[in-house]
């Protein structure tokens, strides 16, 4: 499992690397997401994604086979 942390990381920057990584079929945890909005949008591969707190708006956006796990709250537009 790779960790990405939003900490490091833009959100942008985040989902790029998402992107690439689940076309190479790895899971990938997210940590310190802060509540930032638009984690994982546009995800179009099979994919497992745990957001390790909370996400804000838009969270797994436009994706398709992706899954996510939230460990704790979501904004809306999930």
């Amino acid at each position: 499992m790779v960790t990405l942390d939003l900490s490091q990381l833009s959100v942008r920057e985040a989902n790029e690397r998402l992107r690439a990584l689940g076309a190479d079929g790895e899971d990938v945890e997210i940590a310190n997401p802060d509540a930032r909005h638009h984690i994982g949008v546009g995800l179009i591969h099979p994919i497992n994604v745990t957001v390790r707190g909370s996400a804000g708006y838009f969270c797994a956006g436009l994706t398709d086979a992706a899954r996510f796990e939230v460990t704790h709250n979501v904004g809306w537009g999930v």
